[in-house]
C-alpha cells in the first residue's frame, strides 16, 4: 500500500525545496573491496575480514559496505607471513601471522589518501582455524587504526571542498547529455561535511525530476498495458517511481483514477490512512532523496570492478586500472 500511496502523491502540488534529509544517508561514502577469490584465504575467511574492515569503517563516522555510491574505496592486500606447526606430543598446533595493509584510495582520479598495516595472529588445530582465530583477533579499536582513518577522512574531506566546484560542474555537464544516474552518483557521493553540500543536494533533485521525465513515457506505456488486463495494483506499482512532478503527471492522474475506481473500500480507507502521513512535504523530499540514491548506488554497483587482485603467484600483488 506504501508503494501505491507514493504513486498517488503525483496528485499533490509541491513547491520549492524542502531541506530534509537523513543525515546518516551522507556519511562519507567508502566502499569496502575485496578479492572474489584468494587463493591464501576461502570466501568464509573473506567475509570474516570484510566485517571486520566494514564495522571499522562504521563507526568512524564513515560508511561501508560494499554497495556504497562512491568512488573511494578501502580495500586490503593480504600477506600471510607465517604458518608454523608446533609439535606437541599429540597434537600438532598451527601458528600464523598475517599482515593486512588498508588503503583508502579515489579509484577514479587514482589518488591514495591513507594506508596502514595491520598484523593479527591466531593458532589453531588446523591452519584454517588457526587463520580464523587471526581474524577474530582483528583489532575493533586500535590507535594506529585511529590515526589512519581520521587521517584518510581529513584528507578526502580536503579533497572535497578543493575540487567541489569541478565536482558540481561535471555532474551539470553529464546531466546536460542525459546521463543522469552518472550526474547523480558524482553528486550524491558528496558528503555533509563539504560546504557546497546543501547546493550539491539541491542538483540532485532537478537531476532526479529530469531522469524522471526521462523515463515516464515508457512508465506511463507499461501501466497502461497492465490497466488494460485490468492489473490495477500492478499498473500502480508501475508508477511508484514517478516523481510528482514529471511531464506525465497529467497522463498518470487519469490512470492512478482508473485503478482506485476498481480498489476495495477497504484499499481505499487504507490509502486515506497513510494520505495523512505523506502529504507532509519534508517526508516527500525525503522519498525524492532516498529514491536518487538507489539510482546512485545502482549506478555504482553496474560498474565493473576497478581492483583485481592476482593471488596465484603474487598473492599480495594489487592490480589498479
Amino acid at each position: 500500500m506504501k508503494k501505491i500511496l507514493f504513486s498517488l502523491l503525483i496528485l499533490l502540488n509541491l513547491n520549492g525545496y524542502a531541506q530534509s534529509y537523513d543525515v546518516n544517508e551522507f556519511k562519507i561514502p567508502l566502499k569496502v573491496i575485496l578479492p572474489e577469490n584468494l587463493d591464501i584465504l576461502n570466501s568464509r575467511e573473506l567475509s570474516g575480514i570484510n566485517t571486520r574492515i566494514t564495522t571499522l569503517v562504521t563507526q568512524t563516522g564513515l560508511s561501508g559496505g560494499a554497495y556504497a555510491y562512491t568512488n573511494f574505496v578501502i580495500f586490503p592486500k593480504i600477506l600471510i607471513n607465517s604458518m608454523d606447526i608446533v609439535e606437541t606430543g599429540m597434537t600438532n598446533i598451527y601458528k600464523t601471522s598475517i599482515d593486512i595493509s588498508l588503503f583508502v584510495k579515489d579509484v577514479e582520479n587514482d589518488i591514495i589518501f591513507g594506508t596502514t598495516t595491520i598484523t593479527i595472529n591466531g593458532n589453531g588445530l588446523s591452519r584454517d582455524l588457526a587463520i580464523a582465530n587471526a581474524i577474530q583477533s582483528f583489532p575493533k579499536h586500535d590507535d594506529k587504526i585511529d590515526l589512519f582513518f581520521k587521517s584518510s577522512k581529513s584528507k578526502i574531506i580536503d579533497y572535497y571542498n578543493a575540487k567541489c566546484s569541478t565536482i558540481l560542474e561535471k555532474a551539470d555537464g553529464l546531466a546536460s547529455q542525459q546521463r543522469y544516474e552518472e550526474a547523480i552518483g558524482l553528486v550524491y557521493s558528496i558528503p555533509e561535511e563539504i560546504a557546497c553540500f546543501s547546493t550539491g543536494l539541491k542538483k540532485v533533485s532537478t537531476y532526479y525530476k529530469a531522469y524522471q521525465n526521462r523515463v515516464c513515457n515508457s512508465k506511463i506505456q507499461a501501466a497502461k498495458v497492465k490497466a488494460a488486463s485490468r492489473d490495477f495494483v500492478g499498473a500502480l506499482d508501475i508508477l511508484t517511481d514517478l516523481d510528482p512532478l514529471t511531464t506525465c503527471r497529467s497522463e498518470s492522474e487519469k490512470i492512478i483514477a482508473k485503478c482506485f475506481s476498481n480498489l476495495t473500500a477497504e484499499d481505499v480507507r487504507n490509502y486515506k490512512t497513510l494520505l495523512l502521513f505523506y502529504q507532509n512535504e519534508n517526508e516527500l523530499e525525503k522519498r525524492r532523496i532516498k529514491a536518487a540514491r538507489d539510482i546512485s548506488v545502482a549506478y555504482y554497483r553496474s560498474q565493473p570492478s576497478t581492483i583485481i587482485y592476482n593471488s596465484r603467484y603474487e598473492y599480495n600483488r594489487l592490480i589498479l586500472f
